[in-house]
């Protein structure tokens, strides 16, 4: 069993009570998404304001912030901001620099004339030529506690609270993951897409990773030995993967199989060094200073510039300033500028030579080539994203049919216009891959199908992703031929997060061919996690050499069964090992009828650590047995080492 130490449960507390003091608004007129102070009350939209209040009442000297977004005027900020105070009776005290919604601006405060309400605020002009600023007040008396959550909404702010993208394609959740293998992603500073169908991502822990682009499902991961502090990623023609490391401030060479084959040096970059490779079977880097073709530079560069391929196999570079750029030749020809674009971490063409702009503070951008913006990917959101939402996401790459990849919070996501909104996959489950939807007042319930066989054993959970547990679930399973052949609301196993969630456990088929699985809320809205499993796998237990089996424990995989038949007298030892992840084993022995005749968390023997260990079983009586490999906390790749010790 996994205990923290008191130092580290004194830390989490203050951790975990600021992060359920605030509550999160979104203000479609505005576009604006942000977090209040969670005793304060609901937010009131006024017109062309949102006003914010410690209570319901408006009196002088109540703390309250107001959120304003304008029209662009010829004045410059702070002469507007200036305006603002004036209308409040407030002598502002200066501008200062600072930034709203991950744009430069200025900020100020100031007093009263009769030195009793203090007033804070901030104003910048976005990228669409809008104002948006925010002004608090309080009494003078609270004003060291009003800076603070005045600060903190500000930071809150992002933009894209507006639940339709702008764009005219409606696009939905391919699939989502945020482990490989087991192991969770940490930062992805790169993705590109391959031959075959193959999306590879540069994880600054795990190293390249490799999955199937439209299943999301890891087909490998590559650790490279040199890679240390990866800035990008890039894929020819023949498979070969190039890495740009700012630790050794080269480019690392991997064959398809991930196997190092060499370095290219000769580079200086500080924070960024960025990699294409060409139809022709170029390789084309940026660095601080220069455009580089297979080594050899070509062309000066803006540092921490971008480079991406466009239809017709041209390089583009974008400049932090917005600028693009084609490379002809030896030289850099302008393209266009991209005005007041927020900080931009990846760029690519998708297949209609639209600009995919992965933003630090606005999601994902498209424009055309002529540089104005036709739309957006995803919703942006302060913290904690949804399938479909955004953060700040920090890689991107797109294939031929238009799927979107991007990197952002952890997390690995697919979208495309060819799923339905608020799903994350196609709709089809696969045994033994999770995927995501989300259920709410106007989508109360979801259907997924798969092909089972009559005679088939399988457990189908459904699981809040929340961890508070706002989403109470249940499951349907209907036949080919539409009738019920199994339903569960609360599931009793205590193998879930909650017994709210949902299981169908351990159901045989009754007929052969498409079976359809209804995700319903009954009370609550949220996302939920799906998974569908082979209910018990058979395998036979061997007297004369140790048994090897191994699997993967998540959430809504929580336990695999693994079932044998034994003999009275028989005696044998299971260990269950963890391999990757955070996972802390269990193990549980059952018999026939579901009795548990053996059960372990943490092994007897110190050297086993937290791993599980079933020492010396002797069975009963003949027949047959079920091992249940189980967590009791984290997630991860497993194995199971059986030994007969009696015959």
């Amino acid at each position: 069993m996994r205990r923290l130490p008191i130092f580290v449960l004194l830390m989490l507390f203050p951790l975990l009570a600021f992060a359920q003091s605030t509550r999160s608004y979104a203000w479609q007129a505005g576009d604006i998404a942000l977090t209040y102070p969670a005793d304060w009350a609901e937010p009131q939209e006024i017109g062309d304001r949102l006003v914010l209040r410690e209570t319901e009442s408006d009196t002088s000297g109540v703390p309250t912030i107001i959120i304003e977004r304008a029209t662009s005027t010829s004045m410059d900020l702070y002469t507007q901001l200036q305006a603002a105070f004036d209308e409040i009776g407030i002598i502002p005290s200066g501008p200062l620099d600072a930034e709203l919604a991950g744009f430069s601006g200025v900020s100020t405060s100031g007093r009263s004339a009769d030195g009793t309400l203090y007033a804070i605020g901030r104003i910048a002009r976005l990228a669409d030529n809008t104002t948006l600023h925010m002004i608090g007040t309080a009494s003078v008396a609270e004003r060291d506690a009003f800076i603070a959550t005045f600060n903190a909404v500000a930071e809150s702010i992002s933009l894209g609270a507006a639940s339709t993208p702008r764009i005219s394609s409606a696009y939905g959740v391919l699939w989502q993951t945020n482990t490989a293998n087991g192991d969770p992603l940490t930062t992805i500073t790169g993705l590109a897409y391959g031959q075959d169908d193959t999306l590879y991502a540069v994880d600054s822990q795990l190293g390249v990773i490799q999955l199937d682009a439209q299943t999301g499902e890891v087909q490998g991961v590559f650790r490279p030995s040199i890679i240390a502090s990866p800035s990008d990623i890039a894929v020819d023609s023949d498979g070969t993967i190039y890495i740009t490391d700012l630790a050794c401030v080269c480019v690392v060479l991997l064959t398809s199989e991930g196997t190092e084959n060499g370095t290219l040096d000769g580079f200086n970059a500080r924070d960024y060094l960025s990699i294409v490779t060409t139809p022709n079977g170029s390789i084309v880097t940026a660095d601080d200073n220069n455009v580089a073709v297979n080594g050899r530079p070509t062309a000066n560069i803006a540092a921490n510039s971008l480079l991406a391929l466009d239809n017709e196999g041209r390089v583009l570079a974008l400049s932090p300033d917005g600028a693009l750029w084609v490379l002809e030749g030896n030289t850099l020809a302008s393209l266009l500028q991209l005005n007041n674009l927020p900080p931009v971490n990846d760029f690519t063409i998708d297949a209609d030579n639209h600009l995919l702009l992965a933003t630090a503070t606005q999601g994902i951008l498209i424009y055309d080539l002529n540089g104005q913006q036709i739309g957006q990917v995803g919703r942006v959101v302060p913290s904690f994203p949804l399938p479909g939402e955004l953060v700040s996401p920090s890689a991107l790459a797109v294939s031929p049919d238009g799927v979107i990849y991007w990197a952002d919070s952890g997390t690995l996501t697919a979208m495309s216009t060819r799923v339905q909104s608020g799903v994350s996959g196609t709709g089809t489950l696969t045994f033994g891959l999770a995927v995501q939807g989300i259920l709410n007042e106007f989508t109360p319930q979801q259907t997924w199908t798969f092909d089972g066989t009559a005679g088939q054993i399988i457990t189908i959970t459904a699981i809040d992703s929340n961890p508070e547990n706002t989403l109470d679930v249940a499951l349907r399973l209907l036949s080919p031929s539409g009738t019920e052949e199994a339903f569960n609301d609360d599931n009793i196993t205590g193998d879930l997060p909650a017994r709210s969630d949902a299981q169908i456990f351990a159901h045989t088929l009754q007929a052969s061919g498409t079976y359809f699985v209804i995700v319903e809320s009954v009370s609550g809205e949220g996302t939920y996690v799906l998974g569908i499993s082979e209910g018990v796998q058979n395998f036979d237990l061997s007297t004369e050499a140790a048994t090897t089996l191994q699997g993967e424990l998540q959430d809504v995989f929580p336990v695999q069964r693994w079932a044998f038949n034994g003999r009275v007298g028989q005696v044998f030892t299971v260990t269950m090992i963890a391999e990757s992840g955070d996972l802390d084993p269990m193990l549980r022995l059952r018999d026939a009828s579901g009795n548990i005749l053996a059960e372990n968390d943490d092994a007897a023997d110190p050297a086993l650590g937290l791993n599980a260990q079933l020492l010396q079983v002797a069975l009963p009586a003949d027949g047959a047995y079920t091992i249940e490999a189980v967590r009791f906390e984290g997630s991860g790749r497993y194995r199971l080492v059986i030994v007969a010790t009696s015959q």
